[in-house]
């Protein structure tokens, strides 16, 4: 008994040097309605499989006018896409040649010339078996993101926790999302861990990311909405069909492509392909951006109108240096994630260079973090029974400032310039004493020790100047969501 098979999404490749006879092969699928494209050379086969994703490939075992035959092109097109059936046909096969084929990785063989009802069974058969093959791995491929996310949004202070239960509580909606934050915070994982929360969690989950700009306007177009069936499979709009397309860095889309965005938003998911062709899409968009967008939208590079329609569920990412505390916690998990060795490697580090972790501004955020525990790794700390400050990077020292704090000290020397004596020496203690007590964890011995004062008298001096003699006294406060700029339209 035959398998239905819904023909018109899979695409199929011929490959042979007669063009008779790929004509004669893509008539007879394309009357069962499938998508046939073919070519007659190894040069142009192999540049149409680099380009474009096929279900299942018919080749010829003998190709005259190319450097290969089909059995070495099978090998090149199986390096590209290992899951690929290829089903190879010949009108001088031999038993060994059916053999030879079928052991270096092809999926079934057909002689010429073949029976039209026995093409039919081994393609749909072929194409059934892509197809489970496809649905093994997206599973597996689900339950590796599932774990790195994890790793990712590894987090125990309240701020982070806040913005985890948005993410979650947003994953519940099937609104757009705009993300935004800072470069490095992590803006296309967490748009990948509201999908992996989401119904859509067993539906694709595509990026399409705008900041490769040397794409020509043509190739954005291409890869987003495809081209007409008879030169490219469909686009990754299509291909989110009932899951999850995430627009990387969204004030890079071209405007002619802004328009395009806004039209499938303004008429809920209606889509018209380049052969006039209208389909009803379920697509959950995403957007990421870590820059002005009013002053994008002001100065005539974004669309107003697209905006206001991306930004129903916008969420802010939290600067890694606005959760220090979850560094040890997320250097553990990025270190587990490298796959050896221990993984709580944070109990290796003094207290000193762990206040040099957190105190450490940390400009490329969660990305920069990453990059400090695989050097980590590289260079063996982990085989030190101990880890001090000078085992760390320079940068991390003391001596780097960041341009928050340098802009933060600017003011200080401003504001004391302006009062008496008594209260500019009343500022500078307040900002010293503040410094070493994070320096040094709050830890009142150390911090007496080294700046020379009795720890009564410091005490003493840290209440008459009001601060705060642990850092667990300090209440983060919540992130707030940034309201929509404008009315939601009703529908979207």
């Amino acid at each position: 008994m035959s398998h239905s098979i819904n023909s018109t999404t899979q695409n199929i490749l011929i490959v042979d040097d007669e063009e008779d006879i790929c004509k004669l092969i893509q008539g007879i699928l394309q009357d069962e309605g499938y998508t046939v494209q073919y070519s007659t050379n190894m040069t142009s086969a192999l540049k149409m499989f680099k380009e474009q994703s096929f279900n299942a490939c018919i080749l010829d075992v003998w190709l005259h006018d190319s450097s290969d035959d089909g059995i070495q092109l099978m090998g090149q097109c199986l390096e590209i896409n290992p899951l690929i059936p290829i089903i190879m046909m010949s009108g001088h096969s031999t038993v060994e040649t059916a053999v030879q084929a079928i052991k270096k990785g092809a999926y079934d063989f057909i002689e010429k010339p073949f029976k039209t009802d026995r093409l039919l069974v081994i393609v749909q058969r072929a194409i059934e078996y892509y197809n489970l093959k496809n649905e093994n791995k997206s599973l597996k491929d689900q339950e590796f993101m599932k774990t790195s996310l994890l790793m990712d949004l590894a987090g125990e202070t309240p701020v982070f926790k806040t913005f985890k239960n948005i993410l979650l509580k947003t994953s519940h909606s099937k609104n757009p999302v705009l993300i935004y934050g800072e470069s490095g915070t992590g803006k296309k994982t967490a748009a990948k861990f509201i999908h992996q929360n989401s119904t859509r969690a067993e539906k694709p989950c595509l990026i399409l990311n705008f900041g490769h700009t040397h794409s020509t306007l043509e190739e954005i177009e291409t890869q987003l909405f495809g081209q007409n069936q008879s030169q490219t499979p469909i686009g990754l709009l299509e291909q989110a069909q009932d899951g999850t397309l995430i627009l990387d860095r969204i004030s890079n889309i071209p405007l002619p492509i802004q328009r395009r965005i806004l039209t499938f938003l303004e008429k809920n998911g209606l889509f018209c392909d380049l052969e006039g062709n209208q389909k009803k899409l379920n697509v959950r968009l995403i957007g990421t951006y870590d820059c002005d967008m009013l002053k994008e939208i002001s100065e005539g590079r974004f669309l107003k109108d697209l905006f206001y329609l991306l930004n129903v569920l916008p969420i802010k990412i939290p600067l890694l240096h606005e959760r220090k505390e979850d560094i040890p916690l997320l250097i553990n998990s990025f270190y587990k994630d490298l796959g050896e060795g221990e993984s709580d490697i944070s109990h290796l580090f003094t207290e000193e260079a762990l206040n040099l972790l957190k105190n450490y501004a940390w400009p490329g955020n969660i990305k920069q973090l990453k990059n400090f525990v695989e050097w980590f790794k590289i260079i063996g700390l982990e085989k030190k029974n101990i880890i001090n400050a000078q085992d760390l990077p320079p940068y991390l020292s003391e001596k780097n400032i960041s341009s928050h704090k340098k802009e933060e000290d600017n003011d200080f020397i401003e504001d004391c310039l302006i009062v008496s004596l008594k209260d500019a020496r009343e500022k500078f203690e307040t900002l010293y004493l503040q410094e070493q007590l994070e320096r040094f964890g709050y830890n009142i011995s150390k911090t007496s020790a080294f700046i020379g004062m009795e720890r009564s008298a410091l005490h003493r001096k840290l209440n008459s100047l009001g601060l705060q003699t642990s850092h667990n006294k300090d209440e983060p406060k919540d992130i707030k969501q940034q309201p929509p700029l404008a009315k939601q339209r009703e529908g979207i």
